[in-house]
């Protein structure tokens, strides 16, 4: 049987930092702005991230190394 959305909200929120829990409690009480127009695709990408990064797919990156990859990066 497929997990209920709300046992994924609360693995999510179990997860989260406060911050991340204060954005989707915001998201929740004001709505998400209507410019925000995502793709059946790009809403698949968001929900597969967690499983990505659960089965070792995906890498997190400190503050400092995300600056250190965005400082490297090779501009035109």
């Amino acid at each position: 049987m497929a997990p209920s959305i709300s046992n994924e909200l609360h693995t999510i929120i179990d997860e989260s930092s406060e911050y991340r829990i204060q954005e989707i409690n915001d998201w929740i009480n004001n709505g998400m702005a209507e410019t925000a127009k995502y793709s059946p695709a790009e809403i698949k990408q968001f929900y597969s991230l967690p499983e990505e990064h659960k089965a070792g797919l995906s890498k997190l990156y400190t503050v400092a190394e995300t600056f250190a990859i965005a400082r490297s990066s090779k501009n035109p």
